[in-house]
């Protein structure tokens, strides 16, 4: 996850030659976490949007293109997804989508929830 991360914060700094703002938060939604990553570049045009995780597509002078492959790749190992909305000469962000680990709490809260059948 860390590297997924990574992957999109450096391409946010690199898309802001001009400088700029990159923004990272986090929530919870519903069984979730989302991660959003939001930067003030250039944008990714809209004619390659639906390129930008594959493979070896790159949009950089020296890109190598495994980059949002690989962080497209992080999320499905974890059960997760990774989207983005982009303008161009106005930014990118990114969001993460994560499920949840049940947690000892979570199963005591459960187990706490359930009726048991009573026997007389």
């Amino acid at each position: 996850m860390k590297q997924a991360l990574l992957n999109v914060v450096i391409n946010g700094i690199q898309s802001m030659s001009q400088g700029g703002q990159l923004t990272i938060s986090a929530h919870r939604e519903e069984n979730s976490v989302v991660a959003e990553i939001s930067d003030q570049g250039l944008g990714i045009a809209q004619d390659v949007q639906h390129k930008v995780f594959e493979l070896y597509f790159t949009t950089k002078k020296e890109g190598n293109g495994i980059g949002l492959a690989q962080t497209y790749q992080i999320l499905q190992w974890h059960y997760g997804s990774v989207e983005f909305q982009s303008a161009e000469g106005v930014g990118t962000t990114f969001r993460f989508r994560v499920p949840l680990a049940a947690s000892s709490l979570d199963a005591e809260a459960d187990t706490a929830t359930q009726t048991s059948p009573v026997i007389s």
